[in-house]
């Protein structure tokens, strides 16, 4: 059973209330299941009014072509082609300029966002042809909604290209992982069948829904465009989580041949952070500003000064894209699939690494997860420690590449310390990983002290059995939310058992939800019962 709640609050008249209620419970079921809305003064019903009011003069709009194309150019990192992205903007005559969030959401809801597309398709089509030389050797990219991802209304594009004289190789469509992850069957059928006409597929807003590269195996899709809420922080102080989480899409992405375009890059510390990640394209008000067609041949000829400007000024300096072998691939996944880095210091942890201190009589302990070439602090018991170092300087480093215990009761005395700032007047060490239940090591549980001392086989399981209460909780989000994903099947079973409908199109839906919970892409069902089909 599944269930919304509507709450009003703050009026003497009872129907007055109850209407309220009501309302709220209406915005609560479009928010999805087991959503809760609170009636705030009188916005439901202004906003509703203007839902209304926008949706009527959206029509008028189409009628009274108001909706135009922009094109935002998306530049390489690595030689400086260009390619576009074609945006719809609305300049409504009784609105004046609507933003696109706004009118496309609404659109969404109605069957007003096949006419949108449509007119976008024909829009760039036409100036495809009327100025040939501008988009000669470059793409365009339409984005294309969950409404109309079918392959019918897609036949139909192909229809219009072909009225145009133009191919689908000089097309991409964005689709988000919301499009793709609503019916995985549909998704999987409607890329095919545009990867076989010769259409290019990328997913946009990628990290911002699903933010899982495993489920992108399923589809056969050319890239990925990391969501700007990731890429504005790159040159923020507090933006260093951000830096690693991009990181690790990209070396990914790359592990499964696709290109990363990052978006919404608005300075050149930006554009240096994902150019040395490793990314291949960029987009954004640093090379850009959505243009009409008039404006794209000035906009041309200064971006390919501005890219050479760049890369003049980058010479002499080798970009850091990392390589990963097959184990390293898969120990990051398990980071991206734990969410750790996301999550702020804890006290969970931090009470650990008390206990930790107490129980070995340690001055100093840390819980810390290794990413690609940093040693990110989960938390710290002692000494005041930066959240992350450069993994090359630590001895953590050893144990996660080795997922085995290191003791070193002198480490002045073993290892070489010199221009380390690390190990530098460190004077014991001993740190054992913290490893998953499918076998990867993704940080470690460490102790040390300024001075040697010893350290025997009772003190290495100790800090053995801490490590695995470390990994317990770090699990524990997961397990709880793989608790909630199996309540959403079970209740969504229900659903479907309950639905006045044939035993084959149950079946069929009951298919679509068992895909869903478990990321597979087919399901057959067979039936033991001789003489019974299904």
């Amino acid at each position: 059973m599944s269930g919304c709640i509507g709450l009003s609050t703050g009026y003497e008249d009872a129907d007055r209330v109850i209407m309220n209620a009501s309302t709220a419970l209406l915005e609560a079921r479009q928010a999805g299941k087991q959503m809760i809305r609170i009636y705030e003064k009188d916005d439901y019903v202004q906003h509703y009014i203007d839902e209304m009011t926008i949706e009527t003069e959206l029509v008028k709009g189409l009628k009274a072509n108001e909706l135009r194309v922009v094109y935002q150019p998306r530049v390489s990192c690595h030689d400086g082609t260009i390619h576009f992205e074609a945006l719809v903007r609305w300049h409504s005559a009784l609105l004046g300029n609507v933003s696109p969030e706004s009118f496309v959401t609404i659109a969404e809801k109605s069957l007003l966002i096949e006419d949108v597309t449509a007119f976008v398709v024909d829009r760039v089509c036409r100036d495809m042809t009327e100025a040939p030389a501008l988009f000669e050797g470059r793409r365009v990219a339409i984005n294309v909604s969950l409404v109309v991802f079918r392959q019918p209304y897609m036949r139909n594009v192909l229809t219009v290209l072909a009225s145009h004289g133009l191919s689908p190789e000089q097309f991409e469509f964005e689709i988000t992982e919301h499009t793709l992850m609503q019916e995985p069957l549909v998704g999987i059928q409607t890329v095919d069948y545009l990867k076989e006409k010769g259409f290019r597929i990328l997913i946009d807003d990628f990290g911002v829904s699903y933010s899982s590269l495993n489920y992108l195996k399923l589809f056969d899709i050319n890239g990925i465009k990391i969501d700007r809420s990731f890429i504005s922080q790159l040159d923020q102080d507090n933006g260093l989580k951000e830096y690693e989480i991009v990181k690790l899409i990209v070396s990914l992405a790359k592990k499964l041949n696709l290109e990363v375009t990052a978006e919404g890059v608005e300075t050149e510390a930006q554009y240096r952070a994902i150019e040395r990640l490793g990314c291949d394209e960029v987009q954004g008000y640093f090379f850009s500003r959505p243009l009409p067609p008039a404006d794209l041949h000035a906009a041309l000829n200064a971006l390919e000064h501005h890219h050479a400007a760049l890369r003049h000024g980058l010479s002499g300096r080798q970009q850091a894209i990392t390589s990963l072998d097959e184990n390293e691939t898969e120990r990051l996944k398990a980071i991206l699939r734990l969410e750790i880095l996301h999550s702020p210091r804890e006290e969970r942890y931090d009470r650990i690494s008390r206990l930790v201190a107490q129980t070995l009589d340690m001055p100093t302990t840390l819980i810390s997860i290794l990413t690609t070439d940093q040693q990110w602090i989960k938390s710290c018991h002692g000494e005041k420690i930066a959240p992350y170092v450069e993994r090359k300087w630590t001895l953590c480093d050893r144990v996660v590449t080795s997922r085995t215990n290191l003791v070193l009761e002198d480490v002045q005395a073993t290892e070489p310390t010199s221009g380390n700032p690390v190990l530098e007047g460190l004077g014991f060490y001993a740190g054992v990983p913290l490893v998953t239940r499918s076998g990867h090591a993704i940080g470690t549980l460490c102790v040390t002290d300024e001075t040697p001392r010893p350290f025997d086989e009772e003190g290495v399981r100790t800090l053995e059995d801490f490590a695995r209460w470390v990994m317990a909780e770090i699990e524990l989000s997961e397990q709880v939310r793989a608790g909630m994903r199996r309540q959403q099947t079970l209740e969504s079973l229900y659903e479907v058992t309950a639905l006045h409908a044939s035993f084959p199109e149950k079946l069929k839906r009951i298919q679509t939800v068992l895909r869903e919970w478990m990321g597979y892409s087919h399901t057959i069902a067979f039936s033991t019962e001789s003489g019974y089909k299904i």
